[in-house]
């Protein structure tokens, strides 16, 4: 019994990771199964992240007013695809939804 052993030997375990185990044990592979699932996991979403990034370098917008390729846009937080360009953001008439700016 692993208790008995410590008590008899006078073993002061101070965390739980000080306990030894010996390969094959249930709960080690169990954690270590899922530390490997984490990091695949996080991988994965990196990977995902990257290929978003890349994707969006290579998108261009354009102004749903003149129909130039504008880096500085407002989009309505309402319509589906409504982004005027910084122009006319500012010269046309106010848009009657809410509006943010954004920089591609």
């Amino acid at each position: 019994d692993f208790k008995k052993n410590c008590l008899d030997n006078q073993i002061r375990l101070q965390t739980v990771l000080e306990i030894p185990y010996f390969d094959g044990d249930f709960w080690p592979i169990m954690i270590e199964n899922n530390i490997e699932k984490l990091d695949q996991e996080d991988r994965r979403k990196q990977e995902a992240e990257d290929l978003h990034d890349s994707i969006q370098s290579d998108i261009q917008l354009n102004c749903n007013i003149c129909r130039q390729q504008c880096d500085i846009r407002y989009h309505c937080t309402k319509c589906e695809d409504f982004d005027p360009c910084e122009k006319h953001y500012n010269t046309e008439l106010k848009h009657k939804h809410n509006m943010e700016r954004r920089i591609s």
